[in-house]
């Protein structure tokens, strides 16, 4: 794929050969030719879903199927090509009167459907075969098959013996065409049809079992779907088949009775924490960083069963690595060590310590051994403390250090300056030090599952150590001294110690815990699951709804929550607060084990920034997926991560452009700009292609700083992917989707802006209302096309979509009216320059302005009193903007100053004298108007009060009023469309 290439183009690695048969089909038919069936959108049972989807489909269940009826490469093809092109009669571009099916499905007009999806180059022998393939073609239909020719026994035009075509191959069409309308896990009678079918061609007999997740945690919940498929097929042999957002169909053999073979629910566990702990594994880089006072190793690493050796190689080389670049800052950090003395010079050795030449090493080779110990205490503060108790004079002992020697140390920051004095003190060096520390920490962690589980944090009971620091707690926080604690009531105090006693829970049962999450949400339709006991879950929530979990709610253990364990555009306000009323603890938020899981698979998966605003896709089947379809989007996703791509960013401009214009639903992106460095805005690619699971998702990095302009962004990517991939898509504001996939139609988007109501009036969109959004999006991409001034930095297509937020959607007119006016004066062009360019570009943006506009009938009587002005010449001296709207606005102005003294008829008689007088002031003095020019002015006042105001507006004035500014404009546009052009060479611009 180059620069400039279409997001998932499926790729398919399944076989070995590069040209392997199903390689074939997707890499010439399904990324080519049959594209173009993703803009026939079906009706009835497959409402919604795009031709495309319903086809490949069929041929990706065909291939799995392969294996059970002994299909051979040539009868794939036939029935793959046949497939293909088996609604024919859905094709868009029919000419001339309807005809029946089986006419449509002929050999002539079945070839040239052939050879415009791309079949000539998966089955360069189609042709031979042109009868096979018509004959499934009429026969895919179990109800109304017109394939009479295969009741004619001497009829034999076919190239693949008979009764290989009607006795395997019609059959499993037909099966096949059937299962599309199983467009739920729980439907029944479609898939039971489709067995049917294929118990009429497969050697065995299978019947149908399931698993579903009954909750939807977005990434989560997709490696436990692809944990429990991995597992149900290793361990009972059963054939994913139907790939579902809430679970699985699998064909299971019928002889078997697995509802009496045992569920192994710790195994079934055990399997999903495995696939886990090995995403989690493989970046855990991620959570060692580099902070102000040290290396820090976050909690994650821990809890995903890391060994101390792999832990510690990651801080070696970050140490090494800034040893290397020799960019230790000596100077700085001695001067900081005597600053922090200079403060505690009472303190016994302090004194000595300030008169030595040194109190940190004078050497880089120094300098880097003590940020490996500053990295050891910190590690060993933060998740050992139990083991060890206070950290440092476990280290003094474990170095040889004696502190009474060296007093000066206390005085020193222990998470930070401390640590380089000691070094400098014993005089450490980076060789020799690291394998030390390897040793002793391998000893620490030695008994916690094979060197490689997670440990516990010390909880409060311990006295903060010296330099008034708490141990366990990361940044060094101050805490409450005795006195503070002691003035307590005794019940507030037992509660704080309780709370701090969950904060230093066992963080090591976080994948312990995902093993009993698996068994209680997956639930299967064969063999004994555990029941659930809600009822006892209610209560533990009841009783311990402080230190419940903030964000889910559940029962799992809950420790606090620390922003490093989330992506980092995840605020900790994000979350509520259950703390008791009056407490005394800490105001942190709890977060249980499966929470904490779930936002480190987050974080590993998808690298979110602070600097960007970042949306979520969740793309749902109308039916279903199936498995060869998503292993070819896996092969994608990772030939692109293989290429050092992690986000792509789509030329939306392009893209809606090809749909509008050309019917083409494409997604072509960019994965470098134009210095050659990665996007961090556009569609995040997960960095574990076994991530995509059941539900298809991918988190939008939206550039900008206005919410309209991310708003948009999000929303027109949400558009081609609904088309593109032939599905339903929620846009969300988390990494969860707030609807299931059967609660919306066909998109929906939650929290519209303000002001973007008019372009999205409600956030649940059915087809009807996403064809008006593509008509929609599609005319403001015209407007803009025609609009954009590269003088200015506004987006046109901004305020153009915000300006469709009012009545009858007429602020379009006054948004457009002024970019006009902006793109006419481009170049500081003069007056009657300006004025053939607004004229030009007024008449080719008014037929876009009125596809905008809601009950353009409305808008009938203005457009007609603009033709009675330029018909009657009833405008100003020159065709700028001013003199053509001089008499309209001497209309406006009366009924807005008008006195409650004066009648409609007055009023109306008034009008009429001062618009002559004024056509009489203003014309050239060899012309002279009279009474024709009055009748004139009279019928145009009478259509503007009996038109205008009477039938548009039925004489509510203060309704016209309020859409003053839209109205000069509307009927500017109206005006200068009656004006005939004259070939001014300006006139054209635009």
């Amino acid at each position: 794929m180059g620069g400039n290439a279409l997001l998932l183009a499926l790729g398919y690695r399944g076989a070995e050969e590069p040209d392997a048969l199903l390689a074939s089909y997707l890499r010439d038919v399904a990324n080519g030719g049959l594209c173009r069936y993703k803009s026939v959108i079906q009706r009835g049972g497959k409402a919604g879903e795009p031709l495309y989807v319903h086809v490949l489909n069929g041929v990706l269940t065909a291939e799995r199927l392969r294996s059970l009826v002994g299909l051979s490469d040539a009868e794939a093809r036939v029935l793959y090509s046949a497939f293909s092109v088996h609604d024919v009669n859905k094709v868009v571009g029919e000419e001339g009167p309807p005809r029946g099916f089986n006419r449509l499905a002929e050999p002539g007009r079945i070839e040239q459907e052939l050879e415009a999806v791309g079949i000539p180059a998966f089955f360069p022998a189609y042709r031979e075969h042109i009868e096979d393939i018509c004959l499934l073609v009429r026969s895919h239909s179990a109800h109304y098959s017109t394939a009479a020719e295969g009741l004619i026994p001497a009829f034999h035009p076919y190239r693949l013996p008979r009764q290989r075509l009607v006795d395997v191959l019609v059959p499993l069409m037909r099966g096949l065409d059937l299962l599309a309308l199983s467009a739920r896990l729980e439907e029944g009678s479609h898939k039971e049809a489709f067995l049917g079918q294929l118990h009429r061609v497969a050697s065995g007999r299978y019947r149908w079992v399931r698993h579903r997740v009954t909750e939807q945690r977005g990434l989560l919940t997709n490696v436990v779907h692809n944990a429990v498929v991995d597992f149900l097929r290793e361990r009972f042999g059963l054939i994913p088949l139907l790939i579902y957002p809430e679970g699985v169909a699998y064909l299971a053999p019928a002889e078997g009775r697995l509802d009496a073979l045992p569920i192994d629910g710790a195994a079934m566990g055990s399997a999903v924490v495995d696939a886990l702990s090995q995403k989690s594994r493989r970046d855990f880089a991620k959570f060692i960083r580099r902070g102000p006072s040290g290396i820090v190793v976050g909690p994650e690493c821990l809890q995903v069963g890391l060994g101390f050796d792999a832990i510690f190689g990651v801080v070696f080389n970050l140490v090494a690595s800034r040893l290397a670049a020799r960019r230790y800052d000596m100077d700085g950090t001695e001067a900081k060590a005597r600053t922090a003395l200079e403060r505690e010079r009472d303190r016994s050795g302090v004194p000595a310590a300030l008169a030595a030449p040194a109190i940190v090493p004078r050497t880089q080779e120094g300098m880097a051994a003590g940020e490996l110990l500053c990295a050891y205490y910190i590690f060993l503060n933060d998740h050992l403390g139990d083991r060890i108790g206070p950290a440092w004079p476990y280290l003094y002992k474990w170095l040889g250090l004696d502190p009474g020697r060296q007093p000066h140390l206390e005085a020193l920051d222990p998470r930070y300056l401390r640590a380089y004095a000691v070094a400098q003190a014993l005089g450490l060096v980076l060789e020799d030090l690291y394998p030390r520390i390897l040793a002793d920490g391998e000893a620490l962690m030695g008994d916690r599952g094979g060197g490689g589980g997670a440990v516990t944090r010390r909880g409060s009971g311990t006295a903060p150590p010296p330099g008034g620091r708490r141990r366990g707690t990361p940044g060094g926080r101050k805490v409450p001294g005795p006195a503070a604690a002691s003035s307590l009531p005794a019940a507030d105090e037992a509660e704080a110690e309780e709370e701090d006693a969950a904060d230093g829970a066992d963080t090591a049962g976080d994948l312990a815990a995902m093993a009993r999450y698996a068994q209680e949400v997956v639930r299967l339709d064969f063999g004994a699951t555990p029941a659930i006991d809600a009822q006892a879950a209610l209560a533990a929530y009841a009783r311990d709804s402080h230190r419940a979990c903030c964000h889910c709610g559940s029962g799992f253990p809950t420790g606090k929550w620390m922003a490093g364990q989330v992506p980092p555009n995840v605020a900790v306000q994000s979350f509520s607060n259950r703390l008791p009323g009056g407490s005394a603890a800490e105001p942190k938020r709890h977060v249980c084990s499966v929470c904490r899981t779930q936002f480190t698979l987050e974080k590993l998966t998808h690298r979110a920034l602070k600097t960007s605003h970042t949306t979520f896709l969740f793309l749902f089947p109308y039916a279903f997926y199936p498995v060869a379809y998503l292993q070819a989007v896996r092969d994608a996703v990772a030939d692109l991560l293989a290429e050092d791509t992690s986000v792509l960013f789509p030329q939306t401009d392009e893209a809606i452009r090809a749909a509008v214009e050309d019917g083409r639903f494409e997604l072509p992106v960019l994965r470098r700009n134009k210095q050659g460095g990665p996007y961090s805005n556009g569609i995040v690619l997960p960095q574990f292609a076994e991530t995509i699971g059941n539900t298809l998702l991918f988190p939008l990095n939206c550039p900008g700083d206005a919410e309209d302009e991310r708003f948009l962004f999000a929303l027109q990517n949400a558009l081609l992917l609904q088309r593109f991939v032939g599905c339903r898509v929620a846009l969300g504001r988390t990494p969860v989707p707030a609807l299931g996939p059967h609660e919306f139609a066909d998109l929906f988007v939650d929290g519209v802006p303000l002001g973007f109501h008019g372009l999205v009036p409600q956030p649940d969109l059915d087809l009807a209302a996403l064809d008006r959004l593509w008509s929609d999006i599609g005319t403001l991409h015209g407007l803009k096309r025609q609009l954009y001034n590269p003088e200015r930095e506004e987006d046109p297509l901004r305020s153009l979509a915000r300006a469709l937020d009012s009545p009858r959607r007429l602020g379009v007119f006054a948004a457009v009216d002024r970019l006009v006016q902006h793109k006419a004066a481009q170049g500081r062009a003069p007056g009657d320059q300006a004025a053939a360019r607004a004229l030009g570009l007024s008449r080719k943006v008014l037929p876009l302005l009125c596809r905008l506009l809601e009950g353009e009938e409305s808008m009938q009587a203005l457009r007609r009193l603009a033709e009675m002005a330029w018909e009657g010449h009833i405008i100003g001296r020159s065709l700028e903007r001013n003199s053509l709207l001089k008499p309209f606005d001497m209309l406006l102005d009366a009924l807005q100053d008008r006195s409650p003294a004066f009648g409609d008829d007055t009023l109306r008689a008034q009008l009429v004298e001062d618009i002559f007088r004024h056509l009489e002031v203003i014309a050239p003095d060899e012309y002279r108007i009279g009474r024709t020019k009055r009748e004139k002015v009279k019928e145009y006042v009478a259509q503007f009060f009996e038109g205008v105001l009477g039938e548009v507006y039925g004489g509510r004035l203060t309704r016209l009023l309020a859409d003053k500014a839209n109205l000069r404009s509307a009927y500017l546009f109206y005006l200068r469309e009656r004006i005939p052009s004259r070939g001014h060479p300006a006139d054209a611009a635009g």
